[in-house]
């Protein structure tokens, strides 16, 4: 669906990506995440086609055509929509030019919102059901979505994870997504990418993840483990590791599975130590 091959790209002077290369497959739910600053919206917006690449490639599969922007739906961190519209005239603006017969309404519904109602007079989170709806409308074979559930009401959250979910289940459609809060989404990524100093640290099947990612905890040092991150206390040493081995499990130690959380929140701590 997506081949990036040898990407740099600048942010003035900074270097955000060098030679960075990802292939992301067609019908993948893919998450990516990362510490702020990592590269992942600027990734997103890359593979929107909102940003270019200083150098490199980045090709789209068949099932995006001869126009691949057509077939891409894309929320960024920031909603952009036309407020001083009411919801109707957006709708109808919205099917005019992407030339859709018939609006779904199903999620305004849900989230009881007035046609004739202001795009401005809506909150946040209502916006964003509503932005959503639209671009679902269009049923994209590209979906890019940039921690857009963050900011909403449990409620609205769900009703916003169902109406992807529904859409996944066509098997039409390639999901790209940022976060940053793991609990409600994790049963939906099939891979988990986490961005490090602007490059891939880590790349896993989301069912093979916790077989590769593991914490040991042992009252003596242990040299020689692929740690990404390691504490020390009074009484004994944490060391998270990847790739695990089953030969790393030791006499006087144990070994910890981590949920995506743990996972995401170590590689991160990593960072900063």
């Amino acid at each position: 669906m997506i081949r990036i091959k040898n990407l740099d790209y600048r942010f003035g002077r900074k270097k955000v990506f060098e030679n960075f290369s990802l292939d992301i497959r067609e019908n993948e739910a893919v998450l990516i995440t990362g510490s702020n600053g990592a590269g992942k919206t600027t990734l997103l917006r890359l593979m929107a086609g909102v940003l270019s690449p200083d150098s490199g490639t980045i090709e789209y599969g068949q099932a995006l055509g001869k126009e691949p922007k057509a077939g891409i739906g894309f929320i960024s961190d920031q909603i952009s929509l036309y407020q001083s519209m009411s919801l109707q005239e957006a709708i109808d603006f919205h099917c005019q030019v992407h030339h859709i017969k018939e609006f779904d309404a199903a999620m305004l519904a849900e989230a009881k919102l007035d046609r004739r109602k202001k795009i401005r007079d809506l909150s946040v989170g209502q916006k964003l059901i509503f932005l959503l709806s639209l671009v679902l409308s269009t049923q994209p074979r590209l979906l890019l979505l940039d921690e857009i559930l963050h900011a909403i009401d449990p409620y609205l959250r769900e009703i916003c994870i169902r109406h992807v979910l529904e859409l996944l289940t066509l098997g039409r459609t390639t999901l790209v997504m940022i976060n940053l809060n793991y609990h409600d989404i994790e049963y939906i990524p099939q891979r988990v990418i986490i961005l490090r100093n602007n490059a891939i640290a880590l790349d896993q099947p989301m069912d093979s993840l916790k077989d590769k990612v593991k914490k040991i905890v042992s009252k003596a040092e242990i040299p020689g483990l692929p740690t990404f991150h390691e504490r020390q206390f009074a009484d004994c040493h944490e060391y998270f590791v990847y790739p695990f081995e089953k030969n790393m499990a030791k006499n006087n130690c144990e070994v910890f599975d981590l949920n995506l959380n743990d996972i995401v929140t170590a590689f991160i701590g990593g960072e900063y130590a």
